[in-house]
């Protein structure tokens, strides 16, 4: 299993955990906390995921740019009309343009995936804040 799906599949335990768990009464601050430091941990991992999907993306897209460019250039060069040039050179790029498509899907997914954990993380410390006060007011 690849570093990636490792970070994804204990991000998916913690995420089950915690659905699991979060209206429950009997979780103690210390459970909350014990999950809340891991996923904080994956959440640097998995932002470091996202920053090479983005990464990945970008690149596949400059590669298309530079293609399309390139090819069209060579039509205009052999005499064929701008925008014949064009359609044949976007025509040629289709491989590139999946790659492009396939990337952006995957680095959005992961962006997704982090505004996820990071909205879990968040209402995480609301419980233990809450657990906290909790167990002062019956002191």
């Amino acid at each position: 299993m690849s570093d990636i799906e490792s970070t994804y599949n204990d991000i998916k335990d913690i995420m089950n955990w915690y659905k699991a768990n979060s209206s429950i009464t009997q979780t103690t601050v210390e459970e909350i906390l014990e999950k809340r430091d891991k996923l904080a941990i994956l959440s640097f991992r998995l932002s470091e995921i996202v920053g090479d999907a983005k990464s990945d993306y970008n690149s596949a897209y400059f590669m298309r740019i530079i293609y399309v460019a390139k090819s069209k250039q060579k039509y205009i060069e052999n005499n064929l009309a701008y925008n014949k040039a064009e359609v044949k050179s976007i025509i040629e790029s289709e491989a590139f343009y999946q790659e492009a498509i396939e990337k952006e899907s995957i680095a959005f997914k992961n962006d997704m995936l982090l505004k996820g954990v990071n909205q879990v993380l968040s209402a995480m410390q609301q419980r233990i804040s809450f657990a906290k006060q909790e167990k002062n007011n019956t002191f």
